[in-house]
């Protein structure tokens, strides 16, 4: 018990935003738990982040602490997609997406990859990528309404389909990434 007190408090003296993630992230990543009957404040404390955190204009979360939550919520609900989607996506899924995007020649086929394996294990979503000259936009649209937390579950589709395959390309980073209504966002391609 003491372990877990001293990592709560730890969470809650992080001050600066650099090396953290805003508290509505968190609050996502646990509302298909809630759903579920998981109590988000166990949840929270398993993993020594400060439930204050879920309060509105709570303590920013840091980035270990985050992926330490990631870890512990894919474990207990076997779903890397948080139990967000009516299919959950069974632990070793999103393995196999990096594995797929990170061996592609170029941006452009990380990407087609990435979009197939979504398609495959996340029907609930439609993504797709349209070329408009050395830049394309990528669009991500919900097939059915979504029963829980509307922003994550697209927020999280554009960190996979972009942020990691560009990033390993070098062409794009997380700051690129729109969660807007619109969902699309330009970006450079390389097809070499």
């Amino acid at each position: 018990m003491a372990e877990v007190e001293k990592n709560i408090a730890k969470s809650a003296t992080v001050t600066s935003p650099r090396g953290t993630v805003a508290p509505a992230f968190v609050s996502g990543m646990l509302a298909g738990a809630r759903h579920a009957g998981h109590d988000p404040v166990q949840l929270l404390a398993a993993v020594g982040i400060d439930p204050r955190c879920l309060a509105p204009n709570g303590p920013r979360v840091p980035l270990n602490d985050y992926a330490a939550l990631y870890n512990h919520l894919t474990l207990i609900l076997d779903d890397e997609a948080f139990g967000l989607f009516a299919t959950p996506m069974r632990v070793g899924c999103f393995e196999f997406l990096c594995r797929a995007a990170i061996t592609a020649p170029h941006l452009e086929e990380a990407l087609a990859r990435s979009i197939r394996f979504l398609r495959a294990v996340l029907p609930e979503m439609a993504i797709r990528i349209r070329r408009a000259g050395d830049s394309a936009i990528l669009e991500i649209a919900e097939r059915q309404p979504l029963a829980i937390d509307r922003v994550f579950p697209t927020s999280g589709c554009c960190v996979c389909c972009t942020a990691w395959p560009a990033g390993w390309s070098g062409a794009a980073s997380p700051s690129m990434l729109s969660t807007s209504p619109t969902r699309a966002r330009r970006m450079p391609m390389t097809t070499r």
